[in-house]
């Protein structure tokens, strides 16, 4: 069995229930994103509607590249593999985002290393994972507080290790890439989840 081991030193595969690595990740991610001023947010059971199409992103658990983030769900079609947690410091926009699949989260990263078609695709990867550079977002405005459902807010979310927008538009497979330059439609997502700290 892989040993998860956060960059704080958290062990996941240690922990009892789904809802105590739940716990212990969002505690991890409050902690990376705690090192400036401001008092870092966290939301669960987030969703991600792509350029208000209704489309939603998954995190694709059934695919070759296991968590790759896909535009894929119908909103009425919405299940686990599309629920995220976000942690967010407001005063910097640093946010961190991570797969609630299964209990045991992937955080997304940007694939800087895969070769072309994969090469700064966002996965949520597997969780013997440590919270880096390539985990490092930023979003301009925090998901809403309605539920997987919405209301949504608006945000573009940008990749601060690839100096890009994270985009929808159009990889082959639909998957999510921060290779975005202008924050235009295909860069719009909206978000919504509920306030977990």
């Amino acid at each position: 069995m892989a040993v998860a081991m956060l960059a704080v030193g958290i062990n996941l595969t240690m922990l009892a229930s789904p809802a105590q690595a739940y716990t212990a990740l969002q505690s991890a991610m409050i902690n990376v994103l705690s090192t400036g001023p401001g008092t870092v947010a966290c939301w669960k059971d987030v969703t991600l509607d792509w350029a208000d199409t209704n489309t939603f992103v998954k995190a694709d658990f059934g695919n070759s590249k296991r968590g790759l983030l896909r535009v894929a769900t119908r909103k009425i079609d919405i299940g686990e593999w599309e629920k995220f947690t976000v942690c967010r410091n407001p005063s910097n926009w640093q946010t961190l985002i991570a797969a609630q699949y299964e209990g045991t989260s992937g955080v997304v990263s940007v694939e800087r290393a895969d070769p072309a078609p994969y090469n700064d695709a966002l996965r949520a990867r597997t969780s013997a994972y440590s919270i880096g550079p390539w985990e490092r977002f930023t979003s301009i405005n925090p998901p809403s507080n309605n539920g997987p459902y919405g209301p949504y807010n608006d945000t573009w979310i940008y990749s601060t290790s690839a100096s890009k927008y994270v985009t929808g538009c159009p990889a082959a497979g639909n998957f999510l890439q921060a290779s975005g330059s202008t924050g235009t439609v295909c860069e719009e997502f909206s978000w919504s989840g509920y306030r977990a700290y």
